[in-house]
């Protein structure tokens, strides 16, 4: 089907002559411009369509969640927005457009002769399917947090504010890091989240820190903890520090980390160069089971055994899987219903009623 609209594409180019796409260059005259990007994005369009509309109905469903869930925060807190990284905000307001953009250069190549349709079929599907697979369990991962926040019933928000460490001042971070130590600042209410995550920041701090009438204690939540360039000075001697295990370089992120505390002063910091925090919880997902079941599994347990998480380590999935508790980690077939998700909610209420609120 993709073929058809790419031959009304190449026959539109043809009538024209004025449209000169080469090698060296790409001109498009001002009066064909508009039914030229038309064809075009038809195309791209009838591509996505023919070979990824499963996806695109299950990333539209999860995208309304994620919206419906994203306002119900914004209300119940009154924030101003939360802020995601746009390639990720336009895959969940917009998968189709988002995927299409994989299209772009490949049809180029395409027009200008450089590929074949068969290799522009084989090409463009693996880079939409990559896409596919790195964005979708952001959003998955986002959507969860996301819930077990409102769950938890918050009526205040704070973040971190830590610099960043950006190309430009790379090599002077780094080369500071290793002299010298740095202070942690102190949770600040905020009228904005935003959960962006960098490769490698100055310190791994909570994505957001709310304070839960339903627990009334001050919960952190931290997606994705990559690495981090700087040793703090002041880490929270109320709190456990586990040096960084080799496991979490050679396995990647951890999908999500729960911590509860009496004072947001105690989990202001997740992790820093030399030491990880111990969690209360530890959340592993599986998006999709044929993706990243095994690989899941895997990182709960090394996860489980490493960190130690005070209350334990829940595997939840997206698609229907057997449930069960072992070893200390608990399975959960959630998809997009949040009641599912009260497992989580009252093994948190279970450890707030073992450590009563300090009394002033």
């Amino acid at each position: 089907m993709w073929r058809q609209t790419y031959s009304k594409l190449t026959e539109f180019v043809h009538k024209n002559p004025q449209i000169q796409i080469t090698a060296e260059k790409i001109i498009i005259p001002q009066d064909v411009r508009q039914q030229f990007w038309q064809t075009f994005d038809e195309t791209r369009r009838e591509f996505i369509k023919q070979n990824f509309s499963n996806f695109i109905e299950e990333t539209s469903l999860l995208g309304e969640n994620y919206v419906k869930t994203e306002k119900e925060i914004i209300s119940l807190l009154n924030l101003e927005e939360i802020a995601l990284p746009q390639p990720l905000k336009e895959f969940i307001q917009n998968p189709e457009k988002a995927l299409m953009r994989e299209l772009f250069d490949p049809l180029f190549d395409l027009l200008k002769g450089k590929i074949d349709a068969e290799t522009f079929e084989e090409g463009s599907s693996k880079k939409v399917t990559e896409s596919i697979k790195k964005y979708y369990p952001k959003a998955y991962i986002l959507w969860l947090e996301l819930s077990i926040m409102k769950l938890l019933e918050p009526d205040k928000v704070f973040q971190v504010p830590i610099p960043k460490v950006t190309i430009r001042h790379a090599r002077v971070f780094l080369r500071y890091a290793q002299v010298r130590m740095w202070d942690v600042p102190h949770p600040k209410e905020t009228k904005t989240i935003s959960p962006e995550h960098n490769v490698a920041s100055t310190f791994i701090v909570p994505d957001f820190i709310i304070h839960s009438k339903r627990l009334n204690r001050f919960m952190a939540f931290r997606s994705e903890a990559g690495t981090a360039v700087w040793t703090a000075s002041n880490p929270s001697e109320k709190r456990e520090w586990i040096p960084i295990p080799p496991a979490l370089v050679r396995l990647g992120y951890l999908d999500i980390l729960i911590y509860m505390d009496e004072t947001p002063d105690n989990i202001n910091l997740i992790a820093d160069s030399q030491r990880i925090c111990r969690p209360e919880i530890i959340i592993q997902c599986i998006v999709r089971k044929e993706w990243s079941k095994k690989e899941a599994k895997e990182k709960a347990k090394l996860y489980n055994e490493t960190l130690k998480p005070k209350i334990g380590t829940f595997i939840i999935s997206k698609e229907p899987i057997e449930e069960k508790t072992e070893n200390g980690i608990q399975t959960l077939s959630v998809g997009l219903n949040q009641s599912k998700l009260e497992p989580v909610i009252k093994a948190l209420t279970s450890l707030a009623k073992e450590k009563p609120q300090h009394t002033p």
